[in-house]
């Protein structure tokens, strides 16, 4: 049991680095400073307010929708890596739980991940709904907006819909790994692996 405790936690190990480095990846453009579409025609040119209103609205409409598809991918990388660390967590537990020494208290951990797995998955069910809905309402402003300025012929009014086909597809792909998740960890507890 202890080499394969050592093994599970030089494992854990590993996964949180390789997460952290990919969401590292995910997040280094962030820090640099980018001059706004705004900020660059406000330099060029005198505008007028109402072309400067218009620009510091795009702007923030942008920002929004950059800042949720930032959170977005940060729920998805999270919850996809909290879900491989809980199978293997909860499978180990779950196998252990079918030895001779076993104890109520390694029953009770088991059940305690399982509902942390059941809670995680809804989070991210809830959390990921939330990102598109967003998403959808900010691209439709956006849309609407093009529209206003009559420039949404140059504009693809499918977006909003990519969007939301997009947001149901990372949702499902998230729920099914944590379905996975709970059902190997309850095969093991349950039935075990011999």
């Amino acid at each position: 049991m202890s080499n394969w405790l050592f093994s599970g936690i030089g494992g854990l190990i590993d996964i949180l680095i390789i997460a952290m480095v990919v969401l590292w990846f995910v997040n280094r453009n962030k820090s640099k400073p980018k001059l706004s579409r705004a900020q660059q025609l406000t330099k060029t040119a005198a505008l007028s307010e109402e072309v400067r209103m218009k620009e510091v609205m795009l702007d923030q409409m942008n920002a929004d929708l950059e800042q949720v598809v930032q959170t977005d991918k940060t729920v998805i990388i999270v919850g996809m890596v909290l879900n491989v660390i809980l199978l293997m967590s909860n499978t180990g537990v779950g196998v252990a739980a079918h030895e001779e020494k076993a104890g109520l208290a390694i029953k009770l951990v088991f059940f305690v991940l399982t509902a942390f797995v059941i809670i995680l998955n809804v989070s991210v069910g809830y959390a990921l709904s939330s990102g598109k809905k967003r998403r959808v309402k900010i691209t439709e402003r956006l849309e609407k907006f093009w529209e206003d300025e009559g420039l949404g012929k140059y504009q693809d009014t499918s977006v909003s819909g990519s969007y939301e086909t997009r947001g149901n597809l990372f949702t499902i792909i998230s729920m099914a790994l944590g379905a996975v998740t709970l059902l190997i960890s309850l095969i093991a507890y349950f039935i075990g692996f011999e």
